[in-house]
């Protein structure tokens, strides 16, 4: 199975997102398929040292990662021919969105490149009660998008994790159980 996150454009939470799916996945007793990894984003390595703290395996390429029976993939922002393959190799595309119009018509043209519905995620990240979200949402919505989490603003656990703790370290304990839910939600819902 490979899981991608992608949205084209920078700051969305993707690298974000991807970990915590890692993280999840490789600590889920349910899951008994090894977890690699693929960083995708040449400029900034968060990803590979996020989760070589946590002691993932990681492979070189898409067509190495096709190839394993799971892979989580971090994708830069951009749409770059590495990316475009992902999207559309992706079982799981994981599309972040955080609170503006921008971002949410980058997560309509991800899903235009993938060419189909059917394993595409929306995960509205960020996200607060403010106009911008509102607008964001109604814009995704009218294009007959649905939504498998809302990510409320987690500076802390991007913050932890970031510094190499495990996601369900005490220190955001309180956020655990509703980011487990998210990420179930992302790997089981109906596309």
């Amino acid at each position: 199975m490979l899981i991608t996150v992608a949205n084209n454009k920078g700051g969305q939470g993707k690298t974000l997102l991807a970990t915590l799916l890692a993280q999840y996945l490789a600590s889920n007793p349910e899951n008994v398929k090894k977890v690699f990894c693929l960083d995708l984003d040449r400029t900034q390595q968060h990803f590979i040292d996020n989760m070589a703290k946590s002691g993932l395996s990681f492979v070189s390429g898409l067509d190495s990662a096709a190839k394993c029976p799971l892979c989580v993939v971090d994708t830069p922002p951009s749409l770059d021919d590495d990316v475009i393959r992902a999207v559309k190799m992706a079982d799981v595309l994981v599309v972040p969105v955080v609170p503006c119009k921008h971002s949410a018509q980058n997560a309509a043209n991800i899903a235009e490149i993938r060419e189909r519905r059917d394993g595409l995620r929306v995960v509205l990240n960020q996200w607060d009660a403010s106009l911008a979200q509102k607008q964001a949402r109604s814009f995704l919505n009218d294009r007959g998008f649905r939504f498998y989490g809302i990510m409320p603003k987690y500076k802390r656990v991007a913050h932890n994790i970031d510094a190499g703790l495990d996601w369900r370290h005490d220190v955001f304990e309180e956020q655990t159980l509703e980011i487990i839910g998210i990420l179930k939600g992302l790997l089981s819902g109906p596309a």
